[in-house]
């Protein structure tokens, strides 16, 4: 009876072992190109929500902001309108700013201003 246990431990094992050096890698990168090879489509290398709830995100930043490497986004937390830093390597927050009055709530950054460290945005005549 003894032996019985350890023949089929044994076969177990090699099953096991055997199933699991069997196993390939299916992360494997997808790269749409055209009849030339030249790439047309890369996949995301991250993904992060802005909205909490899923819903249409307010605020609107048309041009482009990125400082050290990161990018300014809107965001939103439930009725909170918000600016997000996000890191561009791994897509985590980095801060939020909600500072906002609530006529701006809507706020449509249409032209920024930058100067190192700096980032200023106007609409109408505030900044």
């Amino acid at each position: 009876m003894e032996k019985l246990k350890v023949i089929l431990v044994s076969l177990l094992l090699i099953v096991l072992l055997v199933g699991i050096s069997s196993c390939e890698n299916e992360e494997q990168i997808s790269l749409a190109k055209d009849s030339k090879g030249v790439i047309t489509s890369m996949p995301y290398q991250w993904k992060t929500s802005l909205s909490t709830d899923g819903g249409l995100i307010y605020g609107l930043i048309r041009e482009s902001v990125s400082f050290d490497n990161n990018v300014l986004l809107s965001s939103q937390d439930g009725e909170a309108i918000k600016m997000a830093m996000l890191s561009s390597s791994s897509g985590k927050i980095l801060w939020e700013w909600d500072d906002l009055f609530e006529e701006d709530r809507n706020f449509d950054v249409s032209r920024r201003y930058q100067y190192n460290q700096y980032f200023a945005f106007q609409r109408g005549n505030r900044a």
